[in-house]
């Protein structure tokens, strides 16, 4: 066999093994959240029924198995304060613990997450 055939071999195998294994390799780069370290109603979600963005979050969040507190500021006039007091003029809002998140962001959620 040539050596040209030799090296293109070894970089097939190399390139399957990383993709056979990548969800491992994540995992130890950036290792999941432990649910047990996540307190109960840390998480907060402002949100309305018809907001895309709002689905989104709730997806994510259950989707991630992230234990939230959903409150509809259309339908809830102590929700509606709260969502104004954490300075809401678009949905959806995320507290976490004391990290106030405006809009879709899963990066930010569990950046948050992760602070002591």
């Amino acid at each position: 066999m040539n050596m040209q055939l030799k090296s293109g071999l070894l970089a097939l195998t190399i390139a399957i093994t990383v993709w056979l294994t990548w969800p491992i390799v994540q995992n130890r780069i950036n290792p999941p959240i432990p649910l047990a370290a996540i307190p109960a109603g840390s998480v907060v979600l402002y949100s309305t029924a018809w907001c895309g963005y709002c689905t989104k979050t709730r997806n994510f969040l259950t989707k991630n198995q992230i234990p939230f507190v959903e409150h509809d500021i259309e339908t809830s006039a102590d929700a509606y304060r709260d969502y104004k007091a954490l300075g809401g003029q678009g949905v959806p809002v995320v507290r976490v613990s004391d990290q106030v998140l405006h809009g879709y962001d899963p990066e930010g959620i569990i950046s948050a997450l992760r602070q002591p």
